[in-house]
């Protein structure tokens, strides 16, 4: 009588498994393999959403009014403006959270559409989040001071106002010396003493000259570390 198929199956495993000298896993190591790509999911989703709050810091922060001073055309300035760095960590991050989601015990029963479209919305909900809590803006600061090179990949309205050559400087007042002089660290750092023109400075920008005070001004570099002010502006205007 021919033997059925189904009876021979067991023994044609046993025997692979001896052939190969395999061993069953413990429990514990699915459990395990399981967690880390959920760990891996939710990390990829929490750098998403600092990279679209870095984002949206970046490209509202941009200020075109130096635009006009640096004599750039409006294609120039938006194309500064986009954070292209930030965009392609954004999706790179977005492929590392469905690939984790995907490898998950149940990710299989999901199409790529609805992994990638659940973790967009989840991006964008924690994005929006740490842009209320001002984390884009923290974050970028931290980045351009202890990352070399950061700010010639991110340009920011700082970058702008820290073009001396072009007559753009701006930073923290550290003291006024005199009512026509003051220092300023710029936000590379550097410390710079502004001479102001008495003959084209206005009152405001006069009443901007306030220790710790976040100026821009727009003059003339006259050496090393002098520059003479003819307009100050608060930066916030």
């Amino acid at each position: 009588m021919k033997q059925n198929n189904n009876d021979s199956l067991p023994q044609h495993i046993v025997r692979e498994i001896e052939q190969r000298n395999l061993s069953p896993r413990p429990k514990f190591y699915f459990l395990l393999k399981r967690s880390v790509f959920w760990f891996l999911a939710v990390l990829a989703s929490l750098v998403g959403g600092i990279a679209l709050a870095i984002i949206i810091f970046v490209f509202f922060d941009h200020d075109p009014e130096a635009a006009k001073y640096l004599h750039q055309n409006l294609i120039e300035d938006i194309m500064l403006s986009i954070p292209y760095l930030w965009i392609l960590i954004f999706a790179a991050f977005i492929g590392v959270a469905k690939y984790g989601v995907r490898h998950t015990k149940a990710g299989y029963k999901y199409s790529t559409v609805k992994i990638i479209s659940a973790v967009l919305f989840i991006n964008i909900l924690l994005g929006l989040t740490f842009d209320a809590f001002d984390m884009g803006s923290r974050i970028d600061d931290f980045l351009s001071d202890a990352v070399p090179y950061y700010s010639s990949l991110v340009y920011t309205s700082k970058d702008a106002w820290t073009n001396t050559d072009k007559g753009l400087l701006g930073g923290y007042v550290v003291s006024a010396t005199s009512s026509t002089e003051f220092s300023l660290r710029d936000f590379k750092n550097k410390i710079w003493q502004v001479v102001v023109d008495p003959n084209e400075m206005d009152e405001i920008g006069k009443n901007n000259i306030v220790s710790g005070n976040m100026i821009k001004i727009v003059g003339v570099r006259e050496g090393v570390a002098t520059f003479q002010a003819k307009q100050i502006f608060s930066w916030d205007n």
